[in-house]
C-alpha cells in the first residue's frame, strides 16, 4: 500500500510538474508571439506610414531607381492609378518592368487613368515611338476602358503619380525632356499613405476635366 502511495504521489507530482510546463511554455509562446505581432505591426508603419522617399533622377543615371519605385507604387494598388506625365515616354511606359507591373494591375481590375501635359499627342505619333507588340496591347487596354488617356490643351510642369488615392509620388517642375539620352536631373520624392493625396486627387480631376481623350 505505501508503495502504491508513493507510486500515485510520483504520478501526481510529474502531472502537476507537467502541467506547470505547459502552462510557462503556453505563456512564453503568447508573449513571443505578441512580441512579434508588435514588431510587425511596427515596421509596416515604418514601411509605409510617413515613409518618403527622396533622390535625384537622371534619365541616363539613377533611372533604374526610378523604375523601381513606380513599379513598386503600381504593385501596390487595389482601385486606380493615376499619372500625370509630359509625354507618353517608351523609355518609361514600355518599360519591361512598368509595362508589366500595368498589365498585372489591369489583371486584378486596377484602373489606370494617365493624363498628358503634351497639347499635339496622337495616337499615330505615340505609335511610330513605342514598340509594336506593347502598343497593340496598350491599345486593347484603351479600347475595353482599362486605361484612359487624355492629354490637356497646355503643358504641365509638375508630373505626379497617386495611387488609391493615398500614396504619392511627386517631381519637382521641370521643362521638356528633349533627348531621352542626355540627363534630366530633377527630384521626385515619394510618400504612402501622404497627408496631401486629397490635393493631388482634386489637382488630377480638375485636370481630367479639362483634357480630351487621345
Amino acid at each position: 500500500m505505501y508503495r502504491l502511495l508513493r507510486v500515485s504521489s510520483s504520478i501526481v507530482l510529474l502531472t502537476a510538474a507537467f502541467c506547470v510546463a505547459i502552462i510557462n511554455f503556453s505563456r512564453a509562446v503568447t508573449v513571443l508571439s505578441v512580441a512579434v505581432g508588435v514588431v510587425g505591426l511596427h515596421l509596416l508603419f515604418l514601411s509605409t506610414r510617413g515613409l518618403h522617399t527622396g533622390y535625384m533622377e537622371t534619365l541616363n543615371g539613377t533611372f533604374g531607381a526610378a523604375l523601381e519605385t513606380i513599379s513598386g507604387l503600381i504593385r501596390i494598388a487595389r482601385k486606380n492609378v493615376r499619372m500625370v506625365s509630359g509625354q507618353l515616354s517608351p523609355a518609361f511606359y514600355f518599360h519591361e518592368k512598368i509595362f508589366t507591373e500595368l498589365r498585372d494591375a489591369i489583371n486584378r481590375g486596377v484602373k489606370i487613368e494617365i493624363i498628358l501635359g503634351e497639347p499635339d499627342t496622337t495616337r499615330d505619333k505615340l505609335q511610330s515611338s513605342a514598340p509594336h507588340c506593347e502598343w497593340q496591347e496598350f491599345l486593347s487596354w484603351l479600347d475595353e476602358g482599362k486605361v484612359t488617356l487624355r492629354r490637356t490643351p497646355f503643358r504641365i510642369r509638375q508630373h505626379f503619380i497617386l495611387v488609391d488615392g493615398v500614396h504619392v509620388r511627386v517631381e519637382e517642375p521641370h521643362a521638356k525632356v528633349k533627348n531621352l539620352a542626355a540627363p534630366a536631373g530633377r527630384r521626385a520624392e515619394t510618400i504612402y499613405f501622404d497627408e496631401r493625396a486629397e490635393t493631388y486627387a482634386t489637382r488630377f480631376s480638375e485636370l481630367a476635366e479639362r483634357a480630351a481623350p487621345v
